[in-house]
């Protein structure tokens, strides 16, 4: 675990926009956490997670936030889809990934073993997306849809195109896959290939086909970026209406009484530092995304501008302390600066903060009156301020069952939580009840090719005290070798071909006959290239972000929808193994399947504390 994060005074300047420095005898910047993680947004089955630094698996992925070097394990008879901004990644029974690398510009995987479907909606010239296995390194080097398996010995992998291009490298060779193609790449020194036609659909890309559809059909992605991870969540819950002050905002499913960072524990996620982790399963994006504000009907959440690519913080609080109260926070307002505890540059403050609100004017703090703020709006509101004993705190804790009410003018507001983890802060107490599902000690163990050195591997490896062995293969040396595209078919680009209408068939199978035909493809769903624009970083230079919009101009104004009431758990029925597990059906109803056959409830993470909502 790192042991030398500590939270540090910020000094904001009003000079060229929003800049800042630290107190005399600060070390250098120690380099800005990435904008991106990623989030587990449905297991069907069992999975579990190694998070970096910690020894033990365990279940309890709700909410979670997963970044580099954490490792995700899908259990047999189970399946998972992950969410990396506005990429989805599905992952079969018996299968081990490991989150190499997420960074602004680079995410890349290990797939150790099993079956990994991906749909990349965005690429964009300076990313990359790269999947390393026990014999090849995968680069997907365009916006689309890809397959990729790894057999149990791991001397065998199969790469998939249904749409886009990818190059799959190996420690001597390198091959391009061009759409509507398939490679069987064998062996280790030299990599052997043999190209065939794509496959009949299983299970897994007939489930990953039906969740395509439903984020298709996504409501919320009217009103926020597809690129904020985990924004579909929010699709079944609560409701969006247009306030005067605010424009679009978000009423959660609450009861009377609820205040944000209330249901949930605090954890210890390296490099941001303390993070929240809410207990409602749409809990992850307006904790991590946005500002609350409280308007005449309660609570409500006011997302970033739809315009800028959203930059994820690990909480949006005001922190503070008290007389023998220990750590105090509370949520940040509309227009009010965030500042990360850890150390960041202007750039990054700057990103982070008109990401996620509106900016109307600048503001001149010194780091010597910044705990002395004058006025924060949710510090007056009722109940909204918080606090946890140090001890609760840093154990991750659930803060409502030993939530300590504090008064707003009892509160000493500080640039930062200095609290230090401890290896009890890595993983949420007593977690979700279930055993976890630990995988076989070769999952994780087996060699990987990999076209650079992960960074992300190094710092996994000191603080797990081994080293992961990659060989990595320079670009300079590959020997490319083109494959000229199928007769007929159009060549690839990352353009968004012309809208199609959705297709019908695009339903979850828990088991799909093999010699039964793979589904048209002919007619998919557009892919998307209109990601919201990055804001510009000091190099590579890019064009200046425009001015935020007044409130007025943020959004058209709405109605506001009737409220979605969240169905009551029920029991899931089926195999034993799943016995007892509870299940949601709220999602959107899925369509009919074939000769009669219900298909599988997809299941989210089971609500901790089901709540009735009060709007």
């Amino acid at each position: 675990m790192h042991t030398t994060f500590t939270s540090q005074l910020i000094r904001i300047i009003a000079a060229t926009g929003l800049m800042l420095s630290f107190p005399p005898g600060v070390n250098a910047d120690e380099g800005d956490p990435p904008e991106r993680v990623a989030v587990a947004a449905l297991i069907e089955g069992a999975a579990a997670v190694q998070v970096a630094g910690a020894g033990d698996w365990t279940s309890d992925l709700a909410n979670r936030p997963l970044t580099s070097g954490d490792k995700i394990w899908v259990d047999a008879n189970s399946r998972a889809e992950l969410h990396l901004g506005s990429t989805a990644i599905r992952l079969g029974a018996n299968t081990g990934l490991q989150f190499l690398d997420i960074g602004d510009h680079l995410s890349q995987m290990r797939l150790s073993a099993g079956s990994l479907n991906l749909r990349v909606r965005y690429l964009s010239p300076d990313e990359a997306m790269e999947v390393d296995t026990p014999n090849c390194a995968v680069s997907l080097l365009q916006a689309g849809e890809y397959r990729i398996d790894v057999n149990e010995s791991g001397d065998t992998v199969v790469v998939a195109v249904w749409r886009g291009q990818a190059e799959v490298a190996g420690q001597t060779q390198s091959f391009n896959l061009q759409e509507q193609q398939l490679g069987e790449f064998h062996g280790a020194d030299t990599l052997g290939v043999q190209f065939s036609d794509l496959p009949p659909a299983d299970s897994l890309d007939q489930w990953a086909q039906y969740l395509d559809q439903r984020e298709d059909q996504s409501l919320t992605a009217n009103f926020l970026s597809r690129d904020m991870t985990g924004y579909s969540d929010l699709d079944g819950y609560g409701s969006w209406q247009s306030d005067p002050d605010y424009g679009s905002v978000w009423y959660p499913p609450v009861v009377a009484g609820w205040v944000p960072y209330s249901q949930g524990c605090w954890i210890w996620v390296a490099p941001w530092g303390w993070t929240w982790v809410d207990d409602a399963p749409w809990g992850f994006v307006p904790f991590h995304y946005g500002r609350w504000v409280h308007v005449r009907s309660g609570w409500a959440w006011s997302p970033g501008q739809l315009t800028v690519r959203p930059v994820y913080a690990p909480a949006l609080v005001v922190w503070g302390t008290g007389a023998n109260s220990g750590v105090i926070w509370f949520a940040l307002g509309y227009n009010e600066i965030y500042r990360p505890s850890r150390r960041v540059s202007s750039d990054y403050l700057r990103r982070v903060n008109v990401s996620n609100t509106y900016i109307s004017s600048v503001v001149s703090m010194d780091y010597k009156t910044v705990a002395s703020t004058p006025h924060y709006a949710n510090q007056a509101i009722p109940g909204a301020v918080l606090a946890a004993t140090r001890e609760n705190f840093a154990s991750a804790r659930a803060v409502n069952r030993e939530r300590v009410a504090i008064a707003a003018n009892q509160v000493t507001i500080t640039a930062g939580n200095t609290l230090p983890p401890t290896p009890k802060s890595l993983v949420r107490a007593a977690g979700n009840g279930r055993r976890a599902a630990v995988p076989p000690p070769a999952a994780f163990s087996t060699p990987i090719v990999a076209r650079a050195a992960p960074p992300a591997a190094e710092r996994a490896a000191a603080v797990e005290r081994r080293r992961l062995i990659v060989t990595t293969v320079p670009r300079a040396q590959s020997a490319l070798r083109p494959l000229a595209a199928p007769t007929g078919a159009a060549p690839a680009t990352n353009e968004s071909p012309p809208a199609q209408p959705a297709r019908d068939n695009r339903i979850p199978l828990e088991s799909q006959p093999s010699g039964e035909a793979r589904p048209a493809r002919d007619n998919p769903p557009a892919i998307r290239n209109d990601r919201p624009a990055v804001m510009p970083r000091p190099a590579p230079v890019r064009p200046a972000p425009e001015r935020p919009a007044p409130a007025a101009e943020r959004a058209p104004a709405v109605e506001r929808a009737p409220m979605v009431e969240r169905a009551p758990v029920v029991e899931r029925a089926g195999p034993a193994s799943n016995a007892g597990e509870r299940v949601r059906t709220d999602r959107p109803p899925e369509p009919p399947a074939k000769k009669d056959t219900p298909p599988p409830a997809p299941r989210k993470f089971p609500d901790r504390n089901p709540q009735k909502s009060d709007h």
